[in-house]
């Protein structure tokens, strides 16, 4: 049974960080849109209605910012299904608050940090089982401890 009827949008330019998601998230079944930059992620966005939406802050051509600032004026809803992923300052990171976005992952990521995160912002009825399985290795660079989550 698919974890999740609508797909997840990954939006980030690193070629390896976007293998290393899409293969995790489509071992749990999840359909992957990937945008390389700002402009592309904007238009998957207006023409998709996503389960979630993974979003780098240092993007191309429009940085994660002005998506979220372009996504708070026309569909403010959607922020709560945004997870920013990003290897971005703390510094720059904290200014995420404003955007009332859904949660906030690290770069290098932790799959036991990903998936929990993801069920809770699609809503699946999934987190214990995801939990368990989430503590199995992912490759590449998907190593790393921080995670925060902004809702509940």
């Amino acid at each position: 049974m698919p974890f999740s009827l609508r797909p997840l949008l990954i939006a980030d330019h690193d070629e390896i960080a976007v293998e290393d998601l899409r293969s995790v998230l489509s071992r749990e079944h999840f359909s992957v849109d990937v945008a390389r930059d700002g402009d592309e992620a904007l238009r998957f966005i207006k023409r998709n209605w996503y389960s979630a939406v993974l979003l780098d802050l240092l993007l191309p051509r429009l940085n994660g910012f002005e998506v979220l600032r372009e996504l708070k004026a026309l569909h403010p809803a959607i922020l709560k299904k945004v997870i920013i992923v990003t290897g971005a300052s703390p510094s720059t990171v904290a200014c995420v608050g404003e955007f009332a976005v859904h949660g906030v992952l690290a770069k290098p990521l932790m799959r036991a940090d990903l998936l929990p995160m993801i069920a809770q912002c699609t809503g699946a009825d999934r987190t214990s089982r995801i939990a368990a399985a989430s503590m199995a290795t992912m490759p590449g660079k998907m190593q790393g401890p921080s995670v925060r989550s902004t809702t509940g």
